[in-house]
């Protein structure tokens, strides 16, 4: 929760809305809250004095953007790009942002130098050396190398990255405990029965953590 009545025209925030990270510059102040431009949306987003907001599209909240400089070298942490998340450690520290270096477990960007401002916010991305940049179509190349085809830049997580290993394994938990009864009930039903139209329930909705 963010008290927004802290913050003043010109000022970078960070917006989150499900499991997507913007950045956003306000651009109005008022008694009841703020609005902020993203380059995303056309039309600036509004939020109340404890950041909270939401649209035709839903909820979203505005939080302070990341200060690099609190990060160390040999620190873990997450970082997001829209629906893909990555971890990594933080292999240098300057002034003007750092470094992360992902781990080749990370399916979505492995191995991979990326390059963060002071606002952790992803400008670049060093794919590793084998990496064939004619072997798909959508090469990393034809959006200048950095982050993620469909959502764009990557984003370093300001969650402390044990904590957000607890969230994630909470929700993964969540996810088990409501699927257990498709589960248990799918393991004993007859072919025809799996072919029928399945209660939305037991249907993953966009932003729901799975099992990978």
């Amino acid at each position: 929760m963010m008290d927004t009545k802290t913050l003043v025209v010109g000022q970078y925030v960070r917006v989150n809305r499900g499991n997507y990270y913007y950045d956003a510059k306000v651009v109005k102040v008022t008694p009841d809250g703020v609005e902020v431009q993203t380059d995303y949306d056309k039309e600036p987003l509004r939020f109340d004095n404890n950041g909270k907001g939401c649209d035709g599209k839903g909820t979203f909240e505005c939080g302070p953007v990341m200060d690099t400089k609190t990060l160390v070298v040999g620190q873990k942490v997450y970082m997001s790009s829209g629906i893909y998340y990555c971890e990594g450690v933080v292999v240098k520290v300057t002034p003007s942002g750092v470094d992360v270096q992902t781990d080749d477990g990370t399916w979505n960007a492995p191995h991979e130098l990326l390059h963060f401002d002071d606002k952790g916010r992803s400008y670049i991305t060093e794919l590793r050396s084998s990496y064939d940049s004619t072997a798909h179509p959508l090469s990393p190349w034809g959006w200048d190398g950095n982050g993620t085809y469909e959502c764009g830049p990557w984003f370093i997580d300001d969650m402390p990255f044990a904590e957000r290993e607890a969230l994630d394994e909470k929700e993964r938990q969540e996810y088990r405990d409501k699927m257990l009864p498709f589960v248990t009930w799918w393991k004993s039903a007859t072919h025809e029965q799996r072919l029928l139209p399945q209660p939305k329930s037991y249907i993953p909705q966009r932003g729901e953590i799975h099992e990978h």
